[in-house]
């Protein structure tokens, strides 16, 4: 089976489902529940498309931070939304079925990943 056809599971890091967990709280604050959940929802199910090929994604000019490969996804509730990058690697190297881990989810707006930044969110 070529990686292509795989199916691929997919597992968080701590600081994933922190950073996740952090920007619903933070739209809502700023929207309305209703908002904020209609972005949650859809963004859990943008990252399960990850699932089929994610190597289609491209890789992240952060990935040389970073022991592996970074991929970046940036997801968008609409066209006109602003965005959310995720950066994730694929794990193929491993007794279990492969997977994508989520490492790190950061508003799109926000300055580009310095060197420091990477070693705080891949301690966590």
């Amino acid at each position: 089976m070529s990686r292509e056809e795989q199916t691929y599971a997919i597992r968080f890091s701590r600081r994933a489902r922190l950073d996740l967990d952090e920007a619903h709280v933070r739209l809502a604050d700023y929207t309305d529940a209703d908002h904020a959940n209609s972005w949650y929802n859809g963004f859990l199910d943008a990252l399960a498309a990850l699932a089929d090929n994610p190597n289609r994604h491209p890789v992240a000019s952060e990935t040389r931070f970073f022991q592996g490969t970074v991929y970046v996804y940036l997801y968008r509730l609409t066209a006109r939304s602003a965005g959310s990058h995720v950066f994730f690697a694929i794990i193929d190297d491993t007794a279990d079925a492969p997977y994508v881990y989520i490492i790190h989810i950061r508003h799109a707006s926000r300055k580009p990943m310095t060197r420091a930044e990477a070693r705080i969110i891949e301690a966590v």
